[in-house]
């Protein structure tokens, strides 16, 4: 039974040409494919806010959060992440309002 067994597990045809194939990329260098590379051809950097907002979005963004809305309901609804719009306010000069409970510098004066 035990010989029956190794020989239906051992050697077989697809997976030694697979190997070779491996090998055949090893020796060649080729990494394409690979977790972790980038495509030739495509940009190697993610898309700036600017390819994904319009001016008069991030307008509104901004304008939206002085008036009081929060970070993350802003997020959801330009769909980018909580820290791309915390990178929007800081450039468009919106002053971080305070998390509840917390002293701001002007008031700890």
């Amino acid at each position: 039974m035990l010989v029956d067994l190794l020989s239906a597990y051992s050697n077989h045809h697809d997976q030694i040409e697979g190997m070779e194939h491996v090998l055949c990329r090893i020796a060649a260098n080729d990494q394409s494919g690979l977790p972790g590379q980038v495509p030739s051809g495509s940009p190697s950097r993610s898309r700036s806010v600017v390819d994904r907002l319009s001016p008069a979005d991030i307008e509104s963004l901004v304008a939206r959060y002085r008036s009081g809305v929060k970070l993350k309901r802003l997020a959801d609804d330009y769909s980018i992440s909580l820290s791309t719009v915390k990178r929007v306010l800081r450039k468009h000069g919106a002053r971080r309002r305070p998390i509840r409970g917390e002293v701001s510098r002007e008031d700890a004066v």
